[in-house]
């Protein structure tokens, strides 16, 4: 009896386990280093942002405290952007080579963040928000998405973008 309540406590742990980690990643190209050697770590253009969220009344409501990520335009990251920023397709995790070219930051209580000494080149900006969309009965379901944008700096440039959703 005591080996039966163990046997069926044991199952109900892994089928817990299994569903949580049973989203599967899909696989993801591998890192060409190639393909950042000539990118510019720094420079002298800047990007001033905002985030705003649509609520379903209509609303506007800034994104606080969201976690805005400057990652430039590679085969590589352009896989992450189109599969899991625009179409919520998850993938494996970036090779760690990959971390040293990305820059994150956090929006303050105004939505607003900004990327400072950012070189020439192509970037895909992106956040991870919580939006709520409306249901039929009149209430609400929150939802995980991205709010992202693909943009190109020049060097000098000050560049003003919102992210919206």
């Amino acid at each position: 009896m005591r080996w039966t309540g163990l046997t069926i406590m044991l199952l109900i742990l892994v089928g817990c386990a299994a569903t949580q980690s049973g989203m599967k990643r899909e696989k993801r190209r591998p890192f060409n280093p190639a393909e950042y050697k000539f990118l510019q770590l720094s420079g002298d253009a800047e990007i001033e942002g905002q985030i705003m969220l649509t609520k379903p009344n209509g609303k506007k409501e800034f994104g606080v405290d969201c976690e805005v990520t400057l990652n430039p335009a590679t085969s590589y990251s352009e896989e992450f952007y189109v599969k899991t920023v625009q179409n919520g397709i998850p993938i494996e995790e970036p090779d760690l080579r990959a971390l040293k070219y990305i820059r994150k930051t956090v929006t303050n209580d105004s939505g607003k963040f900004v990327f400072q000494r950012v070189g020439e080149g192509k970037y895909y900006l992106y956040a991870p928000v919580e939006i709520e969309i409306p249901r039929g009965d009149g209430k609400t379901r929150k939802f995980n998405t991205y709010v992202h944008k693909t943009i190109y700096l020049h060097s000098g440039e000050k560049l003003k973008v919102t992210l919206t959703r």
